[in-house]
């Protein structure tokens, strides 16, 4: 049978957070952020903690719908050792960081909004302007000018054929209304 100990060591619960920094466009972090935050995550038994990696600029930021000029977000994913949620976490972190509370965003890697942008990141898309298109595969005259313009009217004319807009509906019968003396239908 197991020991107490053997057992707390067996059930240790390692808990993810993905921490958010927003910085307007061209600034970095500021000095020491790494080391001041690692030192404020030691209170919840701080497992790991990655490297700011700095996201591209964007207009409008996924977890910051309110900035509106260009903002670059730094994400830092950290494993903790104690329970805490993410707001407790995000406050604390804005107390002793000193960060706007607006540009500071906490989640769980886990959470299905963030599995689903870190998949809508690594989806690769085909852009439509970086396409190369090669226009000189069809000439000129087929797309444009006196011999198109002819070209469509003649196929417009085979194509015509005669279509009713309004039919022939026969009229309805006016419905018989019971003539019962000088009394009014609605009751008077």
């Amino acid at each position: 049978m197991a020991t107490l100990f053997e057992y707390i060591e067996n059930t240790k619960k390692e808990y993810p957070f993905r921490i958010k920094v927003a910085q307007p466009f061209g600034e970095d972090l500021p000095e020491r952020f790494s080391e001041r935050l690692e030192r404020e995550l030691e209170k919840y038994g701080v497992v790991s903690v990655s490297a700011p990696k700095k996201t591209m600029a964007q207009a409008q930021p996924f977890d910051f719908h309110r900035k509106n000029a260009s903002t670059e977000v730094y994400v830092i994913d950290c494993v903790l050792n104690y329970p805490t949620t993410s707001n407790v976490l995000k406050q604390n972190l804005v107390d002793h960081l000193m960060l706007n509370p607006s540009n500071v965003a906490v989640k769980n890697p886990n959470d299905p909004l963030e599995v689903y942008n870190e998949e809508l990141q690594e989806k690769e898309t085909d852009y439509v302007l970086a396409q190369d298109r090669n226009v000189d595969a069809q000439p000129a005259k087929k797309l444009y000018g006196d011999e198109y313009n002819m070209e469509f009217l003649k196929s417009l004319r085979e194509k015509k054929t005669k279509q009713e807009f309004a039919a022939n509906v026969p009229e309805a019968a006016a419905p018989e209304v019971p003539q019962s003396g000088n009394k009014s239908p609605i009751g008077s």
